[in-house]
Parts: C-alpha cells; structure tokens; sequence
C-alpha cells in the first residue's frame, strides 16, 4: 500500500520510507509485502469464531493474504544473490480471497458455524469504540477496509515462487497445517492453540537452537559462528566440533577512479565511486555444545556421576560424589548403592 491514492492511514509512512531511501543514494531493492496471513488466523478469526460472527467493513474486498514464512524466504533470496538492486518486488499469496471466503474455511477448521457480516464505515467504527479500541488504531483498522474495498489489496504475483523456487503457501495451510483449534474459559477469554494432529510437544533437546556468537572476515568472505544446541533431525553436535552450514562466497566490489598521466606517468588519483557488484555469502560454521556423556553406565533413572566413590544423597556416606535416588541398577553396582539386593538403589 504506497499509492498516495490508497485511503489506508499506513500510507503516508510508507510514502515517506521509500522517499528518504530513493534520497539516500544506496541501491535499494524493495519488498512490498502483502497483507498477512497471520492477522486473520491469529487475531481476527478466533474471536469471531467465539461469538459465531465476523463483522467488518470490506464488503466481500479480496486480499492476496501471504504468509511471513515466504515473505523471509524471498527476502533472504534477496539478500544472498545478485541483481535485485534498484527492483521493486510486491510478495503475496497464491489466492485472492475476501473474508467471507476465511470466515467459511474458519467454520470448516473449527466444526463450528461462522456468520459472515458487512458493515459501513460508521457503523464498524462504532462497534469498535463500543469494544475499547483507541482512536488511532480504531482509525487504521477501519481505513484497511476502506482500502480493501478500492481494490488495494487485490495485486497477485508470481514473485515467492519465482525467487524461491516453491509456490507461496495457502491461507488454509496456516489454518489446518497445524490446525487451529479454539478453547474458551468461563471467563470468556479466548486462545488459539496449534497442532499437528497426532504430534508430542517436541522435548527441548529436540529442537533446533542456533545462538549467534561473533562475526568475522576471512579472505574477503564474511563467516559467522553460532553454537548449536540440538536439532531435531540430527544429532547435535559434540562440544568443539564443527560444521559448515553454508559455504562462503567472495563478494567483488568494483572501484571506479579518476587517473591523471603526464608524459605516460600516473601522478595522481582520485576515487569516484564505489559498488558492491556481487554480494559475498556468509560462510555459517556451527560449533557444537554437546559435552561427553559423565554418567556411569551402570545405573539408570538417574545420572550417577563417575567418580572414585559415589553415595546416596542423604545417608551417611562420605561421597566425594553423591546422587539423588531412586536409581535402577542396570549394571554391576560398583558403588554399592543397592543395600537391599532389590535392584532399586538410594530408595529410602
């Protein structure tokens, strides 16, 4: 939304961004980002499915909803490869859709009827004030309808696939893929909850942790280390170790001079410009944090340290190490900690 024409109170900050840019000098590509898939999903459509109505003040105005997945996705196309400067790329969805169309789809999600309801400008905006909303944002939200309306909204592109390889995602995968599941308390207070149908809420050792921890140049390639704390579809790595993650790609900056000869000698110099004509890829190293396991094999249920003598915490024992029960003895009891024979140790 930057067409001065666009009623929308967003515009005049976007007018003004792509201004200072265009003054700035720089090679500047912009990525005009369609409305996003999110809002409705996260923050329109549950309460309406609460109350069994969506009310608002599009009159049926199609958008190209697109999600903020494929919007990082082209953007870090853009940043990693070359010749996008000076272009102009409007990202969106692969549908265009009103919201009676994601009132139906929430209905269809949910198991639950959704009445769909259009209303004028003046009428909306009073249902808001009645709910609380403040002027300002109250006034946002209802100029977005008055813009979907004039057909701001309707612009479809190719550009997600086109960059990225992979058409952009539907609405409707957001919605069901992990399906949007809606609870409510006696107080009626509202929560969207995400999940994929049969899926655990994945241990902390299994996801991916990456933690940014320095930057440097090597031979004119940028390389950025992170520590990795697990990943769920491989084995993090040992404490020390490394893995390249993405090869780094020199950058070429080309320099533009102005040189002054007398009888075939240079005698002087002058730089008049300079331009990054190929971006360099950041090399991505990962360094594991993985420490070797300091367990003795023998027992299980709990971590037994390996040490010269280890006793049960809170008994008599004199340590130096110690562990808190119970612990199944799987192995040889080399540290006697199994008094009764039953196989269960430091269980009193």
């Amino acid at each position: 939304m930057v067409d001065p024409d666009c009623p929308s109170t967003v515009v005049p900050d976007h007018l003004r961004t792509h201004e200072l840019l265009d003054e700035s000098g720089l090679d500047v590509t912009y990525l005009r980002n369609g409305l996003y898939a999110e809002t409705p999903v996260t923050q329109i459509l549950p309460p309406a499915i609460a109350r069994g109505v969506l009310v608002d003040n599009t009159d049926h105005a199609r958008g190209a909803f697109v999600h903020r997945d494929d919007c990082a996705a082209v953007a870090a196309e853009v940043l990693t490869s070359s010749g996008h400067e000076g272009r102009t790329y409007d990202v969106t969805g692969p549908e265009l859709l009103s919201f009676a169309d994601l009132t139906a789809l929430a209905a269809k999600v949910s198991g639950r009827p959704v009445a769909y309801q259009s209303v004028d400008d003046e009428s909306f905006d009073a249902g808001l004030r009645e709910a609380g909303v403040p002027d300002d944002v109250r006034g946002m939200i209802v100029s977005f309808g008055t813009a979907l309306r004039a057909g701001y909204g309707e612009p479809l592109t190719d550009t997600v696939e086109r960059l990225t390889g992979r058409p952009p995602r539907p609405i409707a995968d957001l919605m069901e893929r992990p399906r949007t599941t809606i609870s409510s308390n006696k107080g009626g207070i509202h929560e969207t909850h995400y999940r994929r149908p049969g899926d655990r809420r994945p241990s902390a050792a299994g996801r991916l942790r990456l933690e940014l921890r320095r930057s440097r140049r090597s031979g004119g390639v940028r390389i950025t280390v992170v520590r990795e704390h697990g990943t769920g579809d491989r084995p993090p790595l040992a404490a020390g170790k490394t893995r390249v993650r993405r090869k780094g790609v020199a950058g070429v900056k080309t320099l533009t001079y102005e040189v002054t000869y007398k009888d075939g000698t240079e005698t002087s110099r002058k730089l008049l410009g300079e331009k990054i004509t190929r971006p360099p890829v950041t090399r991505i190293i990962a360094v594991g944090t993985k420490r070797a396991r300091s367990c003795d094999p023998n027992y299980s249920g709990a971590c037994v340290p390996i040490a010269s003598d280890v006793d049960c915490a809170g008994g008599s024992g004199n340590g130096p190490a110690y562990v808190q029960g119970p612990v199944r003895v799987v192995g040889s009891d080399i540290y006697d900690l199994d008094r009764d024979g039953d196989g269960i140790a430091c269980d009193t």
